[in-house]
């Protein structure tokens, strides 16, 4: 499982600095392809997915190295990072840590499942 997860954190890492190249010219299309389509791809595996978070590290450093300071076009330091993963509506803008969001997001998937693999199970 380790590798297949490797090999996908790299191709999300490929396209997050792709991202991040067309947030040179294009900042705000840039924040809406991540925002409804890139962050999406990742989804599934945080939520389905247990103990992966190292292996999630790579894909947080191109955001907060590569994509984050080509759409900001400044560098951050750690407490603007968290600011920005927060939800819009407490002020960030959802750009979210995929490290830190994976054990978050699978505990949530156990706990929403759980009824439905009682009842198949039984």
């Amino acid at each position: 499982m380790d590798k297949y997860v490797t090999g996908k954190v790299s191709e999300w890492v490929r396209e997050v600095v792709k991202l991040a190249e067309l947030a040179l010219a294009q900042p705000q299309a840039c924040y809406a392809a991540y925002t409804f389509g890139l962050k999406h791809q990742w989804t599934y595996f945080l939520r389905t997915l247990m103990g992966i978070q190292d292996l999630l590290e790579p894909l947080e450093n191109a955001m907060s190295q590569v994509l984050i300071p080509g759409i900001m076009e400044c560098n951050c330091e750690q407490l603007v990072r968290d600011i920005l993963a927060l939800p819009v509506c407490l002020g960030g803008l959802c750009l979210g840590n995929p490290s830190r969001e994976a054990s978050r997001e699978y505990a949530s998937s156990v706990k929403v499942t759980t009824t439905l693999v009682e009842h198949i199970m039984s």
